[in-house]
C-alpha cells in the first residue's frame, strides 16, 4: 500500500471469540491500534435475495424499430488511430468465429483515421491504411450480418458524424 511516494505495510492479526472476529490493526507504526470486531451474521442474513423470473418471451411485431440494441465492435477502444484496413477484417473474422455476431453484435465502428483527403469535389479519397473501403465493405459484409459504420468529417472538418455503409 502507497503512503505518498513510499511503500508501508498494514498488518491485521486476527482472533475467533465464540461468534466474534476480532481484528486489529495499525495504519503507521506510529499510529494507534485500530480494534474491530465483526459478529456472525444469522442464518439467511445478509444472503441474496432470490432471482426474479425471467418474463415470458413473446413475438414483437415489426413496428420499424430495432428489436435489440445497437451492439457492435469500435475500433477507437482499442487502436485508436492505429487501426487498419487488417485489422478490421480480424475483427470480422473473430466476431464470427466467437459468435458474437450470432448473439447480436452486429456492427464494427470505423472510428477514426480510415479517410484521405477530400479531391477537388468534395469526395473523400483513399489512405494507405485502408486502399479500398469498398473491398472491406463487401469482405465485412461477407460474413453476414455484419455492418461496417464509418466516423467521417464533413467538407468543413470539423465535426463528426456517423455514416452507415450499408
Amino acid at each position: 500500500m502507497k503512503d505518498g511516494k513510499s511503500e508501508r505495510q498494514v498488518t491485521y492479526e486476527g482472533r475467533l471469540v465464540g461468534d466474534q472476529l476480532r481484528l486489529s490493526t495499525r495504519r503507521r507504526s506510529d499510529a494507534a491500534v485500530i480494534e474491530l470486531t465483526a459478529h456472525r451474521a444469522a442464518s439467511g442474513e445478509g444472503a441474496m435475495p432470490a432471482r426474479l423470473p425471467l418474463p415470458t418471451l413473446h413475438k414483437v411485431s415489426d413496428n420499424g424499430l430495432v428489436k435489440t440494441p445497437p451492439m457492435g465492435w469500435n475500433s477507437w477502444n482499442h487502436f485508436k488511430s492505429k487501426v487498419s484496413d487488417a485489422v478490421v477484417r480480424e475483427i470480422a473474422d473473430a466476431m464470427v468465429s466467437s459468435g458474437i455476431r450470432d448473439a447480436g453484435y452486429s456492427y464494427i465502428n470505423i472510428d477514426d483515421t480510415w479517410e484521405g483527403e477530400r479531391d477537388a469535389k468534395d469526395n473523400i479519397t483513399a489512405n494507405q491504411k485502408f486502399p479500398d473501403m469498398k473491398a472491406l465493405a463487401d469482405y465485412v459484409h461477407s460474413k453476414g450480418r455484419i455492418q461496417e459504420a464509418v466516423a467521417r468529417k464533413p467538407p468543413d472538418g470539423h465535426a463528426c458524424c456517423c455514416h452507415g455503409t450499408d
